[in-house]
């Protein structure tokens, strides 16, 4: 059994999490041009683009978790790469507009599937490339992921207006 146990303060935070992502996210990359959504720092950084195409490939990995772990019993399930995933489904090819948008679909759809769920559907699990893992945890995970990629959005937000300033 996965060791993080569900509180109802806990899924509040966190569902409000991926609530307000998307939110965050549009509104620090309001203003940019398409050019500055794919801008990046140097070969290895991630521009806005690369960024939301990993958030939406994780977002797709755990999301199958999740809908597997609410449908079935104890689901047996791979360990998938999030990076093959978008790189294989071309995300980062994508323009921001067509990959945000559906971001935030799939995002209403997951939320709508989580606020309906009791506690008990909060604990149930996989087995995930031979670990435990509960809806809980997937959706923490998935929540938290997303929270620290903010900061990145964030970081390239503020260099690109540094450079149109010098």
């Amino acid at each position: 059994m996965p060791r993080l146990k569900p509180t109802s303060k806990e899924i509040e935070l966190h569902l409000k999490q991926l609530a307000d992502n998307p939110l965050a996210i549009r509104a620090m990359i309001a203003g940019l041009s398409a050019d500055g959504l794919r801008w990046s720092s140097g070969k290895k950084d991630w521009s806005v683009v690369d960024i939301l195409a990993h958030l939406r490939a994780c977002s797709d990995v755990w999301c199958f978790s999740i809908y597997a772990m609410l449908a079935e019993n104890q689901p047996v399930l791979p360990l998938l790469d999030e990076h093959r995933w978008a790189k294989v489904l071309g995300y980062a090819a994508l323009s921001f507009e067509v990959s945000f948008n559906v971001f935030r679909v799939q995002r209403e759809k997951l939320l709508r599937a989580l606020l309906t769920i009791n506690i008990e559907a909060w604990e149930r699990t996989a087995n995930i490339g031979g670990h435990n893992h509960s809806v809980f945890s997937e959706t923490r995970c998935l929540a938290l992921h997303e929270v620290e990629h903010l900061n990145q959005f964030q970081e390239i937000v503020n260099k690109l207006k540094t450079e149109k300033q010098t």
